[in-house]
């Protein structure tokens, strides 16, 4: 059941171990993202609470939506449906309410709000598509992941072109099949490492429009767009090798947790 409210959601948040509090008076002016950068760079995603921000006695709550696993908890879905719940409730908004009080905004992870468009997009070009992507190392914007079930040789390449043209900010789209888990960059990158051709499974648009913050951007806007192909071939590729049993293991029967 998704939450009626953002406090209610705060409280199941606190709940789940997913908010780090701050007590100690601190800055709004940089201070604040100062912290949530420094965890960022040890590539943890807490929501923060600064209970006492200097000069105001309103607390601020940021980084609410920085990972899939609390915008799961405030849509009340499950993390792996989370995708195409946010589709189905963007056909039909909550209307907004004026309530007599209030203490905090939000606001939801840009990126997300994005998939939605280029999933319908990619979906006209490639039906088989499972799910769309844009990882937080990507900077939700410039990196797009596509999981396909691959019928047709070609086809990877048709969702490429839909993605780019969904979205003029992303930059990099990387395609593969099924078996990958795209919310994964390890198992990106994986894909790529087994099973990217270069020469025959990527692309480059040179001189197109690009974000206006993207670092790598000329005269203002224009940058190199890439497209990457890591599915497997329909046919020649060889079989994953995996160690018998692996699926039956059991790690907290083991004494590891």
């Amino acid at each position: 059941m998704a939450n009626q409210d953002l406090r209610s959601f705060l409280e199941k948040a606190r709940q789940a171990g997913e908010v780090v509090e701050i007590k100690k008076p601190i800055s709004p002016r940089f201070a604040m993202p100062a912290v949530v950068a420094k965890l960022a760079e040890m590539r943890r995603y807490p929501a923060v609470y600064f209970a006492r921000p200097e000069g105001s006695k309103m607390p601020v709550l940021t980084n609410v939506f920085a990972s899939r696993r609390r915008l799961a908890m405030a849509l009340g879905c499950d993390e792996s449906s989370l995708n195409a719940v946010f589709r189905e409730r963007e056909d039909r908004l909550t209307r907004p309410v004026l309530v007599p009080s209030g203490h905090i905004d939000q606001q939801l992870l840009g990126g997300t709000s994005r998939l939605s468009v280029i999933y319908k997009n990619v979906r006209a070009t490639c039906p088989t598509v499972r799910d769309v992507y844009m990882p937080p190392s990507g900077c939700c914007r410039f990196t797009c992941y596509i999981s396909i079930k691959k019928r047709h040789e070609g086809e990877a390449k048709n969702a490429m072109a839909a993605a780019l043209a969904s979205d003029p900010f992303i930059k990099y789209v990387v395609v593969v099949d099924e078996d990958v888990n795209i919310f994964d960059d390890g198992a990106v990158l994986k894909a790529m490492a087994t099973r990217l051709r270069p020469e025959e499974d990527a692309f480059f648009i040179r001189g197109a429009k690009g974000h206006p913050l993207d670092p790598t951007a000329q005269k203002g806007y224009l940058v190199t767009k890439v497209g990457i192909d890591a599915t497997k071939p329909l046919s020649g590729y060889p079989e994953t090798v995996k160690v018998p049993g692996t699926d039956r293991v059991n790690l907290e029967d083991l004494g590891i947790s």
